[in-house]
């Protein structure tokens, strides 16, 4: 999903004139930060304390708040901008996401 999603903000940031690999980088820049969030949560969830697998979910807000964070900085563009940038992205990524989980899904159905 790492070409898709750069390729989503090649699409977005069209007039910027960055080049498609700078998107990669961000991309991989991203998601390895959604990876370690995700390990963090796993991690607190399966310490079996439960004041802290209670708060472990809160840890998902890191990860929009970073995005945007993100790309403010690195497009270097105003915060509304930005932000309908962001929910654009967001959007289009989370259905093109849910698309490919369910093909995934029949696919492995398809192999039993």
């Amino acid at each position: 999903m790492l070409p898709v999603f750069a390729f989503l903000l090649k699409l977005i940031y069209l007039r910027s004139k960055s080049y498609y690999i700078e998107h990669i980088v961000f991309s991989f820049y991203f998601h390895s930060y959604v990876y370690l969030i995700l390990l963090f949560i796993v991690l607190l969830n399966s310490t079996g304390w439960a004041f802290v697998s209670d708060y472990a979910d809160v840890l998902f807000l890191a990860i929009p708040v970073n995005l945007y964070q993100g790309m403010k900085r690195v497009y270097r563009q105003s915060g509304g901008k930005t932000l309908i940038k962001f929910s654009i992205l967001t959007g289009v990524y989370g259905l093109i996401l849910v698309v490919a989980a369910i093909a995934a899904v029949f696919v492995l159905i398809s192999l039993v």
